[in-house]
């Protein structure tokens, strides 16, 4: 596997921000966060309907490292985040693993 940095994306106040989609089968496929403490990040399952559900719920301190992963079948996933104020994020996703 490699590890490629990811952004820095701007993230505004309000809403959740789509960093990663994912469609069909997916390799196992980790995302590691780190900071800026108190981004809210989380991976949303389904096509955006009401019938969608959130799973790996987890909000940055900035010191520890958080991992977000999608794997096997999923139909659509979406690595998120979210802020209650502006905040540059950047990361760093796992690709090309079996």
């Amino acid at each position: 596997m490699a590890l490629i940095e990811r952004g820095p994306v701007e993230l505004t106040p309000g809403g959740w921000r789509t960093l990663e989609r994912f469609v069909g089968k997916v390799s196992s496929t980790p995302a590691f966060f780190r900071s800026p403490a108190g981004v809210r990040i989380k991976v949303r399952y389904g096509d955006g309907s009401f019938l969608g559900f959130d799973r790996q719920k987890q909000t940055l301190d900035g010191a520890s490292q958080k991992t977000l992963s999608v794997s096997g079948f999923v139909g659509v996933a979406r690595m998120q985040a979210s802020t209650d104020r502006a905040r540059s994020l950047s990361w760093e996703i796992a690709i090309g693993g079996p």
